[in-house]
């Protein structure tokens, strides 16, 4: 392993001693999946820390002129010639 590397899985194991979620995948696999006990085969896996989703509030609104209905995230400023016209819920972001 290069230096960079160790920086990197000492960055993952030290992670996994705090009790974050991990997730590792197969050398050259594009899935990733919860790597609940990991071995730690660097040869063969790859591991990271769990990306956690990012949770925006959206909310529908209806345009007062016409039948259109359009999501909003909550927190962004919208013309006044939209109403509301649901409660807002979280919307999970992934990578």
């Amino acid at each position: 392993m290069t230096p960079e590397q160790l920086r990197a899985a000492a960055k993952v194991m030290e992670a996994a001693a705090e009790g974050k979620k991990l997730e590792s995948r197969f050398r050259g696999s594009a899935n990733w999946k919860d790597a609940s006990f990991p071995g730690f085969d660097w040869i063969s896996n790859e591991y990271r820390i769990k990306v956690e989703p990012l949770k925006i509030p959206v909310r529908l609104f209806r345009h007062r002129l016409s039948s259109a209905i359009q999501p909003f995230n909550v927190l962004t400023p919208i013309s006044p010639d939209w109403e509301p016209c649901s409660s807002a819920i979280d919307v999970e972001v992934r990578e």
